[in-house]
């Protein structure tokens, strides 16, 4: 179990890479669980501490093995250390389920984070390692999204607070978060903002032709979008940010990635 407060990029054991291995998600028992959860792709640490959460629960499955090498591996928090002993003595560790205990006995299964491929051949990209993966220059990960434009994985601790980074940079930009599947417009209107469903086939223009490419509308047009709140527009503190995505009204929206475009009118400025 995890306090809600160890559960967040601050966490020292992070920064200090305190988890070995993690070739096919088995890591030494000694390695830190955070910072295991992070290398796995299980979470983005959030930046500050998500609102009402009391802890995290996390199922572990021990076991022996013979033969384990505890190399470094790329993961989703940068790379693992490697165990240089003879022998590891321990035992091997794999992370199995992860709940989110809020309060009110609120419980949230965190899904498995995978990482975007993208194109094969992207400028600035070098490969690292077996499968065509790739890793961007600077030891930066990049994820891809539904127009196969590179964009930042969604972390819910830079949406919270209604005068966060994200609310404020909404002054001269667009907020666009995704899913596997769908797209989502977060755009400032008058006095609030208004949260959108992109539809599908502007995926698929933006896929030829790049939509959200600087010449093209941002916000996007009335019939580009479909508005999924019946007011058309709402305060930015009723967009209920989480580890898995958005909840707006009674309805929760999974996100895994998220990107800004420059407003047209900002332009202008």
């Amino acid at each position: 179990m995890i306090p809600a407060h160890d559960f967040t990029a601050a966490n020292p054991a992070l920064h200090a890479r305190l988890v070995w291995g993690g070739r096919d998600g088995v890591y030494t028992d000694d390695s830190d669980l955070v910072a295991v959860l992070a290398h796995a792709g299980w979470f983005v640490p959030p930046n500050v501490q998500l609102l009402n959460l009391q802890h995290v629960c996390v199922a572990v499955r021990l076991f022996k093995k013979e033969g384990v090498r505890f190399d470094s591996v790329e993961g989703g928090r940068g790379v693992s250390r490697a165990w240089l002993g003879h022998k590891y003595e321990g035992c091997c560790m794999r992370v199995e389920t992860v709940e989110l205990q809020y309060l009110g006995d609120d419980v949230k299964r965190v899904p498995r984070r995978k990482w975007s491929k993208g194109p094969a051949d992207v400028p600035g990209l070098v490969p690292f390692g077996a499968g065509g993966k790739k890793r961007a220059r600077g030891d930066v990960l990049l994820l891809f999204d539904l127009c196969n434009d590179p964009c930042a994985m969604y972390e819910c601790g830079r949406m919270e607070g209604v005068q966060s980074e994200v609310e404020d940079r909404l002054e001269t930009e667009v907020l666009y978060v995704e899913n596997e599947h769908t797209r989502y417009e977060v755009a400032r209107v008058s006095n609030g903002v208004r949260f959108a469903r992109v539809k599908k086939s502007v995926i698929e223009r933006g896929r030829v032709a790049g939509i959200l490419k600087e010449s093209q509308n941002v916000p996007l047009g009335d019939t580009d979008i479909e508005v999924l709140h019946p007011s058309k527009q709402v305060p930015w503190s009723t967009l209920y940010w989480d580890a898995e995505g958005v909840k707006l009204g009674k309805n929760h929206y999974t996100l895994s990635k998220m990107m800004f475009r420059t407003r047209e009118d900002a332009k202008e400025l």
